[in-house]
């Protein structure tokens, strides 16, 4: 049966696996040269496609085009349990024919996520259909790989109905959630006064500090680390045009000593936090 390396070079023509993961596993980004459908059995995660992210339920599809970002974030306690099916462009393409292309699902724009929810009917299907693949995958017996080409053929034909509505059209793409470039601001603006450290990122997010850090900084052209100074030094700037004192103020902003505020501040603005004081105190 099919396998795919470590590199995506397909060494044969599609390859089944289920995989378990714990709610401590964090995930990196992931990209390959092939298809890839997700039948989600148990989980509740957000799944990133690109720089779009969607819900993903018990019961969902998620189809993956080669060549795409793509990376789960899983809940909080959440155990991740799905199928996965990696397919050869080139042997979808086979399977195809003039009045039925099994591509077809694969090949929609990128500014859409690919996920159809399936009804009891087509999950029952789908879970049997998955089984008998992975079933003729693991055990070779005579018509084992004439099985599993029906296999797939079957789950294609039945993935791309779901993808379509009455009228033949494909489906509106679903909800685009916040991006995680905006989670992690927000994260920031409502725990920017607490000690907050990057391994409390991948703790939240269940994403390694790296990737996060990188996506940040892609999207905002500054580190966290300067986009968390930035909202404290706001912050600051607030509570001392409200005449709180400078020794309470950097206590409430989530300095660790003042005189890391008194740095962060004088190159900030350019001036001492007692000059502002004074020359705000003047203005006024």
């Amino acid at each position: 049966m099919a396998k795919f390396d470590k590199n995506g070079k397909d060494t044969d023509n599609f390859f089944c696996a289920q995989v378990f993961n714990k709610d401590t596993d964090l995930f990196s980004p992931d990209m390959h040269r092939f298809y890839e459908i997700l039948f989600f059995l148990s989980g509740n995660i957000t799944y990133y496609i690109e720089d779009q992210a969607c819900d993903i339920e018990s019961g969902d599809i998620l189809i993956i085009d080669m060549d795409t970002l793509h990376y789960p974030q899983k809940k909080k306690n959440a155990r991740l349990n799905r199928i996965a099916l990696d397919l050869d462009p080139k042997y979808v393409e086979l399977l195809s024919t003039s009045d039925t292309d099994l591509t077809y699902c694969f090949k929609q724009p990128r500014t859409m996520i690919h996920r159809a929810k399936c009804n009891p009917e087509e999950y029952r299907q789908l879970i049997t259909l998955f089984e008998s693949l992975l079933n003729v995958q693991t055990k070779k017996f005579f018509g084992s790989d004439v099985l599993g080409d029906a296999f797939v053929i079957q789950l294609l034909v039945l993935i791309n109905k779901m993808f379509y509505n009455l009228d033949g059209k494909l489906i509106e793409s679903v909800p685009v959630q916040e991006s995680i470039v905006n989670q992690i601001e927000y994260y920031i603006s409502q725990k920017f006064n607490e000690d907050i450290r990057l391994d409390q990122f991948e703790e939240q997010f269940f994403l390694s500090k790296y990737h996060i850090c990188r996506k940040f900084k892609e999207a905002k052209g500054i580190s966290i680390h300067a986009f968390l100074t930035e909202k404290r030094l706001e912050h600051a700037l607030s509570l001392l045009k409200l005449g709180m004192p400078v020794h309470e103020v950097y206590l409430q902003c989530g300095f660790n000593d003042y005189s890391s505020f008194y740095r962060a501040f004088v190159k900030k603005h350019g001036i001492s936090p007692k000059e502002f004081i004074k020359d705000y105190q003047t203005m006024k």
